[in-house]
């Protein structure tokens, strides 16, 4: 199970807004 949901392309949206959210806070760990 955890392997089909890390392989899916389709992203839910509460998952971008948090890793977007994440990368303004984090922007040294993410690299970006």
């Amino acid at each position: 199970m955890r392997n089909e949901m890390m392989h899916r392309p389709v992203v839910k949206p509460e998952l971008v807004e948090y890793m977007r959210t994440k990368q303004k806070k984090l922007p040294g760990e993410l690299g970006a």
